[in-house]
């Protein structure tokens, strides 16, 4: 391995082309690892190798950061080729591939187990500083640091077993799965698991994509996450099932933002179940800075909050059409928390006059409904927001049978119960807005403002009848606020409208 690593690094491709195998042709131009290392039933009849055990090869570094740093053009060290050479010796999966993820419940691929795993007891495994790098069909595990860290220039991580061996059993004391540092970094249809620290870290790179893993069990304290960012820039995450962190599923915490999470499934963080700096460490996700989205994720059953926005004034954060529920299964939480304090979750951020406080995402004023109601084949939706907001409306986790009423009280009189089913979506001041009075209003827990009365008639949404319960938010400008307290479907008549005006006591 040391010497193909520094024949890569230091002879040119032009008319390499390597020859084709039984599962795959290297490109032209490829420089692509040629593992033939005999097993126990080698093709060419030699002795097994020493390193040769329950079906795959095991390669142990002797000294900390043995191997070259991988500063070549179009390396590609593929564990394949040792497939090929030798069959399928190491047969089977880990995780859970074909989980589908996401609202689009798109497929996760099969985690192949593979026939070379890479071990080093100190330092970094592989350190990648070149173009067009590929490690693909590998187990790498280590002592400490990172398996694969991509330093600069552009490289792909796929296929492999990252913080555990090659049969997937926890083996070592590996950091980090795959830290990137700096250049362009995909992290592409792996198996992340039983990294000490964080699955994965980002703390650079112009563009960094991770997409379709199951990143899982990672974190050995209640300070480590799944996935951290804490750099980088251009940064994508779709795709995945990033499930039971240590601490959280997601951290962006202390970045500039510009993130985008989508049609992930993050669930059952928090299962160390203890504090960092003081405070439950437990949320789905945690974004700092401005201007990031998160979109059609499946975020539930987190031990705290499903999302928090915090870090102090920002801006621009869009969470629209997600699925959020059940979340808080360690105390009561919000499936949305505006935190202006910076923290792990605060708790109901209440409605202001004017709308003209500050903190995440501007503290944006949620929608407040006076009354869903059913009419004919139609559901009438009327209330209060904030000029010109965009308002997605949800079947809540109690409509859909994951959570009860009184679970997102939080000490407050109303529910602001989690949005489990996005159903539809209105824009105040549209053509579709019937209402176009400006009023006052308060409810019981203080919320209040002098804003747009809205009224929609939209078609009745599938397994919404009487009794079932609702929940909005609103966007202003990509920010998005926290759930409005949810709304009971009644019948439309004189009676409810008097009932609910009640409800809601003007100034």
């Amino acid at each position: 391995m040391t010497q193909f690593i520094r024949n890569s690094n230091t002879i040119g491709e032009v008319g390499l082309d390597i020859e084709a195998n039984s599962l795959f042709d290297p490109a032209a131009g490829e420089d692509t690892s040629i593992f033939m290392i005999p097993s126990t039933a080698d093709p060419l009849g030699r002795a097994a190798d020493n390193n040769f055990a329950n079906g795959y090869f095991n390669f142990t570094m002797s000294n900390p950061n043995e191997l070259p740093v991988v500063t070549g053009t179009n390396t590609v060290i593929d564990g394949r080729t040792q497939t090929a050479y030798s069959g399928n010796t190491n047969s089977g999966t880990v995780g859970l591939g074909g989980t589908g993820v996401g609202n689009s419940n798109t497929a996760l691929p099969n985690f192949e187990r593979p026939e070379i795993e890479l071990y080093s007891a100190g330092g970094d495994v592989l350190q990648l500083n070149g173009t067009n790098v590929i490690t693909r069909n590998l187990a790498v595990r280590a002592g400490n640091n990172a398996g694969i860290i991509i330093q600069g220039g552009s490289a792909t991580v796929s296929h492999s077993l990252l913080g555990v061996n090659a049969v997937g059993n926890p083996s070592g004391n590996i950091d980090y799965g795959v830290e990137v540092t700096g250049g362009i970094a995909i992290i592409d249809s792996n198996y992340i698991t039983e990294n000490t620290d964080e699955g994965i870290l980002v703390a650079g790179g112009t563009s960094t994509t991770i997409q379709n893993n199951h990143i899982t069990d990672n974190g050995s304290n209640a300070c480590f996450d799944n996935i951290k960012i804490s750099g980088g820039t251009g940064i994508v995450i779709q795709q995945n099932l990033i499930d039971r962190a240590a601490s959280l599923g997601i951290d962006a915490e202390g970045i500039t933002g510009s993130l985008t999470i989508t049609d992930n499934t993050i669930t059952n963080s928090g299962q160390d179940g203890g504090k960092c700096t003081g405070d439950d460490a437990n949320v789905g996700i945690r974004l700092d800075g401005s201007n990031s989205s998160v979109v059609n994720n499946i975020i539930a059953a987190n031990g705290g909050a499903g999302i928090v926005l915090s870090g102090g004034n920002t801006s621009g954060n869009l969470i629209s059409r997600n699925s959020i529920y059940a979340n808080g299964t360690a105390s009561a939480a919000l499936g949305i928390d505006i935190d202006l304090t910076d923290g792990f979750g605060d708790g109901v951020t209440i409605n202001d006059s004017g709308d003209s406080d500050n903190g995440p995402n501007g503290a944006v004023n949620f929608p407040i409904i006076t009354g869903a109601f059913v009419s004919g084949t139609n559901l009438v939706i009327e209330g209060w927001s904030r000029p010109g907001a965009t308002i997605e409306l949800f079947a809540t986790d109690i409509n859909e049978g994951t959570a009860t009423i009184g679970d997102n009280t939080l000490g407050m009189i109303y529910d602001y119960g989690e949005g489990q089913r996005y159903l539809n979506t209105m824009v105040e001041g549209s053509a579709s807005d019937s209402e176009s009075n400006i009023s006052t209003y308060t409810d019981e827990d203080n919320n209040t403002d002098n804003t747009n009365k809205f009224k929609f008639s939209i078609p009745l949404p599938v397994g919404i009848t009487l009794g079932k319960t609702i929940t909005t938010t609103a966007t202003l400008a990509n920010s998005t606020s926290e759930f409005s307290p949810l709304s009971t479907v009644k019948a439309y008549t004189v009676i409810t409208n008097r009932r609910i005006t009640y409800r809601v006591k003007p100034n």
